[in-house]
């Protein structure tokens, strides 16, 4: 029997992959996937079309993902300065996930899900609520940083 629970479940892989080009802390992008997932299956009831799952499910998990870096960013500013580090994600150094995580979260986050997840432009635009042309640019300037980050490891 199909049960869009277990679909939920599937796309896991995605919406931790989404959450990270977001938080770049493993912890907290696993809380915001968590977050979205719980979101999702108290909601499931608002879902009238269900091949468009993923695209709502990765919304879901962008605003848990938005959600937790406000949070997180009101109480770094009331941390003392020693505290106030930020690491990247724990990948392995040559990886080209690694290297994506070294890009502006706007761009990491376009160039994650037009690469990883297979997402149309028109796609990205509506499920990150910004103009499609918005979405090229990034993937424009997202390539061209990644090329340079590359180039400039390989010296």
């Amino acid at each position: 029997m199909y049960n869009l629970r277990d679909e939920i479940w599937q796309h896991r892989a995605a919406m931790l992959r989404l959450a990270g080009s977001i938080l770049r802390h493993p912890q907290n992008a696993e809380d915001a996937v968590s977050r979205a997932m719980l979101l999702a299956v108290q909601k499931l009831g608002t879902l009238h079309d269900p091949s468009a799952l993923k695209p709502w499910l990765m919304q879901i998990t962008a605003r848990c993902a938005y959600d937790i870096q406000r949070r997180e960013k009101r109480e770094r500013l009331h941390m003392p300065l020693a505290e106030n580090t930020c690491t990247l994600f724990e990948c392995a150094e040559e990886s080209l996930y690694a290297q994506l995580q070294r890009l502006p979260k706007a761009l990491a986050q376009v160039l994650v899900l037009y690469y990883y997840e297979g997402y149309a432009t028109g796609d990205i635009a509506r499920t990150l609520g910004i103009p499609a042309a918005t979405v090229r640019m990034r993937l424009s300037r997202g390539r061209k940083r990644l090329k340079a980050i590359v180039e400039e490891e390989e010296a």
